[in-house]
């Protein structure tokens, strides 16, 4: 049996089912909270322009919650990273403290945010 195609429907359907497993377990999806926040960043680009329609290129929610929560233009793990004479800066939030985050912005936007 063939599988109907991808719908804007089910592609939201997944990224918010995607997001149901990754605050489960989220070093199974990504080496390090600033990655998993990466991933944050483009599923809800994808998830905002497929509401809208079309590439839109106007800030998402995700934007605009961490604009609310004082993070401007930054990111989450990016206000925790310590700058040094390292090459790369280590970010020092962990895993859990990311997902409470992640869990807070979804609540926040009417998501199922896992439990």
């Amino acid at each position: 049996m063939a599988e109907s195609p991808l719908t804007e429907s089910r592609a939201l359907d997944w990224i918010d089912n995607y997001y149901l497993e990754i605050v489960k377990c989220p070093e199974m999806y990504a080496s390090s909270p600033s990655a998993l926040e990466d991933i944050v960043w483009v599923l809800e680009s994808l998830r905002h322009d497929l509401l809208t329609g079309k590439p839109t290129g106007s800030p998402t929610p995700y934007q605009n919650y961490l604009a609310a929560q004082g993070f401007h233009a930054a990111s989450f793990t990016a206000s925790a990273v310590q700058t040094s004479a390292e090459p790369e800066p280590a970010c020092h939030v962990s895993f859990a403290d990311y997902v409470a985050f992640l869990r807070r912005y979804l609540s926040s936007q009417g998501r199922d945010a896992g439990s």
